[in-house]
């Protein structure tokens, strides 16, 4: 089941009401500091006949904790602290809390990733299959995001691929960096009339993403196909419908089905906890697919 701190919670007393022990709670959900814990954090309460991934401890994302430190949070995620501070550009002395930071294995040489989405697209584009999709320009996307601002000149470069794959994940990976590069807002802007609404579209969403990152922090992202949000990680709980091209907040990346609903590919349904930025609504975001976020 699904728990939410109360304010002067502990790790015992939960445990305590739940008859678990602390130590599953633990491994069922990424806890730094077991003798502190955050209101109105979702925990994940484990149950013995139900085998869950981690509770926001799987990629691409996760919104730093108070009392996380670095060194547990490479080892939450199997990766290195030189890792995380890389991929996030942040000083390896101090984590900010509420911050969001990559966390998933995203390092790769830029000119080995750009060539493959080069001659992929050249070579395979109306023969890609769902997989390749997913594993070439999906996760490429956040490889991209990883390396930062020197990714901008490959995905500018890659905007011109004749195949409309590889122009839209570049869209998509120029709104996960964020950057307010005024070539990137130039070349988006173009992209805005393209004739492909597909393209179109994601320019649009990519620029959205820019301003709002601009604005006000990275935990704010856009998503990019017609959605609904429920107010719990069940498919059966209420919901209402948020467009394509919304607004919202990351609140807590990656809740696992408490009931271990299974998505198409019969894995277990990822949720990720949301603030519809219009209405100021919280509620859970199915992921799709592969358990791809449906949002930039």
């Amino acid at each position: 089941m699904l728990y939410y701190v109360k304010r002067f919670d502990t790790l015992q007393k939960i445990a305590n009401r739940f008859n678990v022990s602390e130590q599953s709670i633990i491994k069922a959900n990424v806890i730094c500091d077991p003798d502190y814990l955050t209101p109105n954090t979702p925990l994940i309460i484990p149950d013995s006949d139900v085998d869950l991934p981690k509770s926001q401890g799987q990629p691409p994302y996760y919104i730093v904790q108070f009392r996380d430190t670095f060194l547990c949070l490479s080892k939450e995620f199997n990766t290195t602290v030189n890792n995380l501070v890389y991929m996030n550009r942040l000083n390896p002395n101090m984590i900010p809390t509420g911050y969001e930071i990559l966390i998933g294995n995203y390092l790769q040489s830029p000119d080995e990733l750009s060539k493959l989405w080069e001659d992929t697209g050249n070579n395979k584009c109306d023969e890609l299959s769902e997989d390749q999709v997913h594993n070439i320009y999906y996760n490429g996307s956040f490889v991209w995001q990883a390396l930062g601002q020197q990714s901008i000149p490959y995905l500018i470069e890659l905007l011109n691929n004749p195949c409309d794959i590889v122009k839209y994940y570049s869209i998509v990976s120029l709104g996960r960096i964020g950057s307010n590069n005024t070539k990137v807002i130039s070349e988006l802007r173009k992209l805005v009339n393209n004739e492909n609404e597909l393209i179109s579209n994601a320019a649009g969403w990519a620029l959205l993403r820019i301003g709002l990152v601009t604005d006000h922090s990275k935990r704010m992202h856009v998503t990019t196909t017609e959605s609904r949000i429920y107010d719990s990680p069940d498919l059966n709980s209420s919901s209402f419908a948020v467009p394509a091209g919304s607004p919202i907040m990351s609140l807590n990346w990656s809740i696992p089905s408490p009931t271990n609903e299974k998505n198409v590919f019969g894995e277990t349904q990822l949720y990720d906890r949301v603030r519809f930025f219009t209405t100021g609504q919280d509620g859970y975001l199915p992921r799709v697919g592969f358990n791809e976020i449906n949002a930039i």
